[in-house]
């Protein structure tokens, strides 16, 4: 069951107000010395929000300030979470770094695909293009996943 998160104010979940103001601060000195575009900043202690700053823009280009809820695209960071939960599998006996992807993901099929053991994917050497992993859009233009990986 999911639990909303309230709202506080920091010394009463035992933070301290200024600590958290540097906290604010290192994220606008970030954006003000364009080490990123934007930077959204949550901290929450005891179920309490205690600090939430968006600062900047989702782009160098956006014409708007970023919202405190703003999405950002992750791309290769999804990658080393991957590979760890994968890791922690093969640990625990549960999944082989020498056995076909096949045998875990029915769904990767097509040409070449067959040959292609777990450990290819966690080091990028599956021989995979771009093209092979392209991911298919339903008529309303939200991405189709399962459609990707049984695409032949």
């Amino acid at each position: 069951m999911m639990q909303s998160l309230g709202s506080a104010p920091p010394p009463t979940v035992g933070m301290r107000s200024d600590r958290l103001a540097v906290a604010a601060d290192v994220l606008a000195r970030w954006v003000a010395s364009d080490e990123t575009s934007g930077v959204v900043g949550l901290v929450v202690r005891r179920g309490q929000i205690v600090l939430h700053e968006a600062v900047g823009r989702l782009t160098p280009d956006a014409p708007d300030p970023l919202p405190r809820d703003a999405l950002f695209p992750l791309a290769s960071l999804t990658k080393p979470m991957t590979a760890t939960a994968v890791m922690t599998l093969v640990e625990d006996g549960l999944v082989g770094l020498q056995q076909p992807a096949q045998a875990y993901l029915p769904e990767f099929a097509g040409p070449g695909k067959a040959a292609v053991q777990v450990r290819h994917l966690l080091s990028h050497t599956s021989g995979l293009r771009d093209a092979d992993v392209a991911v298919p859009t339903e008529p309303n233009g939200a991405a189709d996943p399962a459609a990707t990986l049984a695409r032949e």
